[in-house]
C-alpha cells in the first residue's frame, strides 16, 4: 500500500512541477483538475500509515498543504511513532495533537484517556475519553476501560458495563486464537502506553468475583498470566483484572 502511495505521490508531484512550464491553454495547471477529494483520501492514508511522510507530502506542495487541513486527514492519523506524553513538546506536534483530538481520532483520544486518568489523575475525564475512544471501535479503549470500570466503577451497572467492555469483542470472535490474539495485543498496547508515563493513580486491587458456575474449570483457580480465553466470562474479567494489577505493580487482595 506504501509503495502505492509514494508512487502515486511521486507522480501527482511531478505533474505539478511540470505544469509550471506545460500549462494547458486555459492556463489552468493539470494538477488543479484534480478534486480537492482525492488529494485528501491520499493524504488521509499515508497519514494512517506514517507521521513522517504526512509531514512530508503537507510540505511539499500549496495543493496538499491545504487538503493536508481536512478533518479526514486528523481522524485516521497514526500517532505510533509519537510518545504518549510529549515531555518535551514541539508547537506543531501539539497542534497536530488537538487537531486530531478535535476530529475523534480514536488513537489520540485513547492515548489521551490514559493520560487524564493513570497520571494527571483525572478519572472523569479519562473514563470520557476511553469511552468516546471506544464508541470509534477502539479496542484497547474498550479493553482498559472494561478494567477500571470493574474496579473502580460507582455501582452494579457500572460493573456490569465494564464486564460487557471485556467480553463483548471474545463474544463476538468465536475462534479462540483469534480471541487469545486480539488479548494480547490488548495487554502489549495497554503496557506500552502505562509504561511511557508516571502512574499517579492506580486501581484498588481489591475486586475479584465469584464464579457461579458449577460447570467452570477454573473457578477459584490462580490464574496465570498467559492470554488463554477461557469459556466462564466472569473467570475471564477476573484474570485479565488480575493481570492489570500485575502490570501496575498492584497486589491482588
Amino acid at each position: 500500500m506504501m509503495k502505492f502511495i509514494s508512487s502515486l505521490l511521486s507522480r501527482l508531484l511531478h505533474a505539478y512541477g511540470n505544469s509550471k512550464t506545460n500549462s494547458n491553454s486555459s492556463g489552468e495547471a493539470p494538477i488543479n483538475s484534480i478534486p480537492r477529494e482525492v488529494f485528501t483520501e491520499i493524504l488521509a492514508k499515508v497519514a494512517s500509515a506514517s507521521l513522517a511522510d504526512h509531514f512530508n507530502a503537507n510540505q511539499s506542495c500549496k495543493l496538499f498543504h491545504e487538503a493536508g487541513c481536512d478533518n479526514l486527514i486528523f481522524q485516521h492519523a497514526s500517532v505510533e511513532q509519537l510518545p504518549i506524553i510529549q515531555w518535551y513538546p514541539k508547537p506543531e506536534i501539539s497542534t497536530f495533537l488537538k487537531q486530531c483530538e478535535e476530529a475523534q481520532n480514536p488513537e489520540v483520544l485513547y492515548r489521551q484517556g490514559m493520560v487524564e486518568f493513570f497520571h494527571n489523575n483525572e478519572t472523569e475525564l479519562g473514563k470520557e475519553l476511553l469511552q468516546k475512544s471506544a464508541n470509534l471501535g477502539h479496542v484497547v479503549a474498550a479493553y482498559v476501560l472494561g478494567i477500571i470500570l470493574i474496579d473502580a466503577g460507582d455501582d452494579d451497572e457500572d460493573v456490569l458495563r465494564g464486564k460487557q467492555l471485556l467480553t463483548q469483542k471474545s463474544r463476538c470472535t468465536r475462534n479462540k486464537r483469534s480471541r487469545s490474539g486480539e488479548i494480547d495485543e490488548c495487554r502489549k498496547k495497554a503496557k506500552k502506553s502505562i509504561d511511557g508515563m508516571w502512574v499517579n493513580n492506580s486501581l484498588s486491587g481489591a475486586k475479584k468475583y465469584s464464579c457461579n458456575n458449577l460447570e467452570c474449570t477454573a473457578r477459584n483457580q490462580t490464574y496465570e498470566a498467559d492470554n488463554q480465553v477461557l469459556e466462564c466470562e466472569t473467570c475471564n474479567c477476573n484474570k485479565e483484572v488480575a493481570y492489570f494489577y500485575d502490570m501496575l505493580g498492584i497486589m491482588n487482595n
